[in-house]
């Protein structure tokens, strides 16, 4: 539904209709704005219409793997890794991460997608600032692979975002991986 700003100040007087959409704004007004005035009053009608800023919502993601020697069988070609992941919010908003998809490879060309809610059993909820961490695992049939993926998360005010999570390398070590790797 289009919201009327009228009297919205941003260096001088203008009108505008606002129309919300999935995605953002879009702003028609009645005389041209430059780039200063622009900003100024897309804040001023966002606070119009949600009576809050406008939100830049961003999680980084940082992993450490760890070798899992005894959750390992080379002679059945099954290598177990654990990783610790730290989620903190970058962002100037709270936020939630809501769902996982990792992509697992090894180096044989096997592929696992895992997919699901949360992390560990739990949803962080987590402001500006604030970190998660949790440490899971995997296991693959290669003493060497990767995986990256994606956090499907959403801002207090309900706006979607994703976090990427970066490839990493799952790398076993020990006597046994190195004759396996030469």
């Amino acid at each position: 539904h289009p919201v009327l700003a009228d009297h919205v100040l941003c260096g001088r007087t203008q009108s505008l209709e606002v129309k919300i959409l999935k995605h953002g704004l879009i702003l028609w007004a009645n005389k041209p704005l430059d780039e200063q005035g622009f900003q100024g009053v897309v804040r001023q009608c966002f606070r119009i219409h949600s009576g809050a800023d406008m939100a830049n919502p961003h999680f980084k993601v940082d992993v450490a793997v760890q070798y899992l020697a005894h959750e390992s069988s080379p002679r059945e070609n099954l290598w177990g890794f654990a990783y610790t992941v730290t989620v903190t919010n970058t962002g100037d908003v709270a936020a939630q991460l809501i769902a996982r998809h990792w992509v697992i490879d090894d180096s044989f060309g096997h592929r696992q997608e895992v997919r699901g809610l949360g992390v560990v059993g739990k949803q962080p909820y987590l402001q500006p600032g604030e970190s998660f961490q949790y440490t899971s695992g995997t296991r693959i049939q290669s003493p060497m692979g990767s995986m990256h993926g994606t956090y499907f998360c959403i801002t207090e005010d309900a706006q979607p975002f994703e976090a990427s999570i970066s490839a990493f390398a799952l790398k076993a070590e020990g006597e046994e991986t190195e004759r396996m790797l030469h």
